[in-house]
C-alpha cells in the first residue's frame, strides 16, 4: 500500500471516530431515558428490547472506535437485559441496584472514551450513571467487524 493511500484511509477512520464519538453521547442519553423507564414503574418488553439494542450496538463499536472501556460496560449491561428479556420480566430491586451502578460505569466510560479520543472534557448537568467483560475483544478488532462498521456508518450517513 503506497502513502497516499495509507493517508485516505487514515483520514476516512478520522472520519469515522469523529462520527461515532459525536453519536455516543446521544445513544448514552437514549440509553439512560430507556433505563429510567425499565426501573420504574411503567416497564414494558418494547423498553427492554430497544435497551438491549442499543447495548449491543454501543458494545460493538467501542473496541473498534478506541473505546474498550465503553464496550465492556455496555456488553455487561447487555448480558443482564438480555436476561430480563429471555425470562420476560422485570429486575428485582436487587438487580436495579447492580444495573444501576452498571449505568453509572458506563456514563464515566463515555465520558473518559470522548475526553480520550476527542481532547475534549463533557461536562454533565445531571449525575453520573460499575462490571466488565472481555467477551468479543478480538472479534471487534477483526477486518470484517470494521468494514461491517463502516458500512453501518456510511448507511446511517446517508439516511440522515
Amino acid at each position: 500500500m503506497n502513502r497516499s493511500n495509507t493517508s485516505s484511509i487514515e483520514i476516512k477512520l478520522a472520519s469515522l471516530r469523529n462520527a461515532y464519538l459525536n453519536d455516543l453521547s446521544e445513544k448514552f442519553n437514549e440509553i439512560e431515558r430507556l433505563w429510567l423507564i425499565m426501573a420504574g414503574p411503567h416497564w414494558q418488553g418494547i423498553h427492554a428490547q430497544e435497551l438491549h439494542r442499543l447495548l449491543h450496538s454501543m458494545a460493538g463499536a467501542g473496541t473498534t472506535f478506541g473505546a474498550p472501556d465503553v464496550s465492556h460496560s455496555a456488553r455487561e449491561l447487555e448480558q443482564k437485559i438480555k436476561l430480563l428479556i429471555t425470562e420476560n420480566r422485570n429486575a428485582t430491586p436487587q438487580e436495579r441496584a447492580d444495573m444501576s451502578d452498571g449505568f453509572r460505569e458506563l456514563d464515566r466510560a463515555v465520558a473518559d472514551a470522548i475526553k480520550t479520543i476527542s481532547g475534549k472534557t463533557i461536562t454533565k448537568s445531571r449525575p453520573a450513571l460499575k462490571e466488565r467483560s472481555e467477551e468479543h475483544t478480538s472479534e471487534l478488532q477483526s477486518h470484517s467487524f470494521i468494514s461491517y462498521a463502516v458500512f453501518c456508518l456510511k448507511k446511517k450517513k446517508k439516511i440522515l
